[in-house]
């Protein structure tokens, strides 16, 4: 006989709480909702800080660099909360579970989301705001998130399983791990294809990863679509039907994203292929068009590599640190080099006098579209400050002119250039 009276309700009570606790992991989504909401925060001050700049052409790249960092939040936010994988239904009750180390992968994503957001192109250091636009950040992080995202997929999935109804595993489960490994692949292939962009192919760099995001929440869906999962246990279980019109949406939406995405990767190609020295595939054809070949001497000599000059101004003699500054660049330029010398701001100044650290901005909006930086002997807070900041664009850095000029051999004097071309 069943049970009756006050210890049923009592017992019932406690299966619908231990039910409520499974369907809610409220300690999970308290913490890793916090972190959202700091990420989401940090997106509204760059995008602050980019309307305070004005010009919304020229920072175009910024903008769509913040709607990628929006789409890739609030598309994880939507999918983690409504995941019903075993391990993404069960809180955390105590550390060294398998839970607790779920917690700490949602932790790493949401992090991950963090730096996304920091790595926008627009960076205020010292009241010093510095734009340098540019895909590689956001690429290698695309490739990083959607690796964790395996990681997540397989602890929520195959490490936390769900004893009750182990038939769910396969072909739900076992299907949506399989497109996130795709993604990843995806997410490597894309990045050869924009690694390199510039100007408005960041733009559609962007737009490629955004496709790219949108396309791996549409292929689950679809997979959801067309094997629909259930929640709880045995005894909440039930049979369920495939309804068309949710599958056909979804499989409109995934066919879009696909579609889209492989048009954005088709607009940079033709970028790449009419800039010609910025695009990563075409220098790639061009090495392999003739295996073993050596470039003719022709085309080495036709190489630009930019330098910027950054060495002592005020500090000592003003005269002789410009004097320096523009014998060391007049060198490098004879040599076949372009150097960018910040010290000619010094005759500017004395015709049109600005604030110290407008000049520091200046030189800044220079510095990311140079090669390399070479750094005069010398005392200089400045130039220290001009080194840190191309150590973080990944510029080279150079202390002597005659390491610099064997770092490119193939770069040479520029009599010899001008003879070719005559």
């Amino acid at each position: 006989m069943g049970q009756s009276g006050p210890d049923s309700l009592m017992s019932s009570a406690r299966d619908d709480a231990g039910n409520r606790d499974e369907d809610k992991p409220v300690l999970r989504h308290e913490f890793v909702g916090m972190m959202f909401a700091i990420t989401v925060g940090e997106i509204a001050v760059n995008l602050y800080n980019l309307i305070a700049l004005g010009n919304i052409s020229y920072h175009l790249p910024a903008y769509s660099h913040l709607l990628l960092c929006m789409c890739v939040v609030a598309t994880s936010w939507v999918g983690w909360t409504q995941s019903l994988s075993p391990g993404a239904r069960r809180d955390v009750k105590r550390s060294l579970e398998p839970e607790f180390i779920i917690l700490l992968i949602d932790v790493l994503l949401v992090i991950e989301y963090y730096l996304l957001v920091k790595y926008v192109d627009v960076q205020t250091d010292e009241g010093i705001t510095r734009y340098n636009p540019s895909i590689l950040p956001e690429s290698i992080l695309i490739i990083v998130i959607f690796c964790t995202f395996f990681v997540w997929d397989f602890f929520t999935k195959c490490v936390v399983s769900d004893k009750a109804n182990p038939e769910k595993w396969w072909p739900n489960l076992a299907l949506r791990i399989l497109v996130t490994l795709v993604c990843v692949g995806l997410a490597f292939i894309t990045f050869y294809f924009i690694h390199s962009a510039k100007g408005i192919g960041i733009v559609y760099a962007d737009f490629a990863l955004i496709a790219l995001v949108f396309l791996f929440r549409a292929a689950k869906d679809l997979v959801s679509a067309y094997y629909p999962s259930v929640r709880g246990g045995r005894r909440q279980a039930s049979v369920v039907t495939i309804d068309p019109c949710e599958a056909k949406i979804a499989k409109i939406l995934a066919v879009s994203w696909t579609s889209l995405f492989l048009f954005a990767l088709a607009v940079l190609c033709f970028l790449s292929q009419q800039r010609g020295s910025i695009g990563f595939v075409t220098q790639h054809i061009a090495s392999q068009s003739s295996p073993g070949a050596t470039e003719p001497k022709a085309v080495q000599k036709m190489r630009i590599i930019k330098v910027y000059i950054a060495g002592p101004y005020s500090k000592g003699d003003v005269a002789i640190n410009v004097r320096n500054a523009i014998a060391a660049g007049d060198r490098l330029y004879e040599a076949g080099f372009v150097p960018f010398i910040p010290h000619f701001t010094h005759f500017w100044h004395m015709l049109f006098p600005k604030e110290y650290e407008r000049w520091l901005e200046y030189d800044n909006y220079w510095l990311p579209d140079c090669d390399c930086v070479l750094r005069l002997p010398g005392e200089s807070g400045g130039a220290d400050k001009e080194v840190d900041f191309a150590r973080k664009l990944g510029k080279r850095i150079f202390m002597s002119e005659d390491d610099l000029r064997a770092a490119y051999p193939e770069v040479h004097p520029i009599h010899e250039t001008d003879s070719l071309t005559h």
